[in-house]
Order: C-alpha cells, then sequence, then structure tokens
C-alpha cells in the first residue's frame, strides 16, 4: 500500500493506504433482509427466524432538532463560523450512528450464518411518500443511502453478498 503523512490542526497524522482480498461468495440458501425506516433506523430478519432493531430513531431525531435549534440560535447573534463547526459536529455524529449500526448489522450476519443480505430499495422514496410539516424534516434528513452503503462494503469484507 502506500502512506501519506500529513497535518490535521496541530497533530501529523499517517495515512496508511491497503488493499484486502475479497473473499468469494457461497450461496447456500440462508439470507437476512433488513428494513431501513426513520423511526428504527434498520431491523433484520434473519432465514432462521430471529428479528433484531437496531439504533434509536428518536435519539437521531432529538440530535438533528438540537443542532438546528443552536444553528439558529447561533445564527440570530450572526456567528457563521460557529454554525459551520456544529454542522460538521452534527454529521460526524450522524455519520458515526451509521457505521455502528452496519457494523451491528454484519456482525448479526456472521453471527446467523448468513451468505446473503438483501435491502430495500429506497431510490424514489422521498417523492413517493406522502408528505406533510411534521414528516419532512425527518425525511428530507433521513440517511438511508450512506447506511446501505457501509453495509455493503463491510459485508462484502465479512464474504457476505448484498442484494
Amino acid at each position: 500500500g502506500t502512506m501519506r503523512i500529513v497535518y490535521k490542526g496541530s497533530k501529523i497524522v499517517a495515512q496508511v493506504v491497503y488493499e484486502v482480498n475479497e473473499p468469494e461468495y457461497t450461496d447456500d440458501g440462508s439470507a437476512m433482509g433488513v428494513d431501513l425506516g426513520i423511526k428504527c433506523p434498520a431491523v433484520s430478519y434473519t432465514s432462521d427466524g430471529s428479528v433484531k432493531f437496531y439504533g434509536n430513531g428518536r435519539k437521531n431525531k432529538y440530535m438533528r432538532r438540537h443542532y438546528k435549534y443552536l444553528r439558529k440560535k447561533l445564527g440570530k447573534a450572526k456567528k457563521p463560523d460557529a454554525i459551520k463547526r456544529i454542522n460538521n459536529k452534527e454529521q460526524r455524529i450522524m455519520k458515526d450512528i451509521d457505521h455502528k449500526i452496519s457494523r451491528e448489522i454484519v456482525e448479526t450476519a456472521v453471527v446467523h450464518d448468513v451468505k446473503v443480505i438483501k435491502l430495500e430499495r429506497l431510490a424514489n422514496i422521498r417523492s413517493t411518500t406522502r408528505t406533510s410539516r411534521k414528516n419532512n424534516p425527518s425525511l428530507h434528513t433521513w440517511s438511508f443511502y450512506r447506511l446501505a452503503q457501509f453495509i455493503e462494503y463491510k459485508a462484502k469484507l465479512a464474504g457476505i453478498k448484498v442484494e
């Protein structure tokens, strides 16, 4: 691989890039279906009948509402740099939550010896669902695609196919 040394603020960070061989897929019929949602970020059902809920949608909604309130307050105080900083913090927190949920899903699949994870296709969900003033903010800040991407790459590393 390659290594690059960069400065991040006052720290020196080494970034290492390496390749991992993807394991070969075998299909023995065991599968896991994952349903993505807003109130519960993910629910999995394995072919052996196991159901598991992941994440806390209420906590996610609270975090978004809290940071929206802070941005509004800082906007009135005319502090654009602070707004940018807390917005980035909110994004990092949400990305971390998606990483944790995806890791948990893939670990559950490995424990149940699942060979295929099936995700629902949510490509046009924002235009096809019923919208309301109450529902819009959570629908338009829902990171289902990012979560699906995280599940996909972590499953690939574990030798699990994603459909």
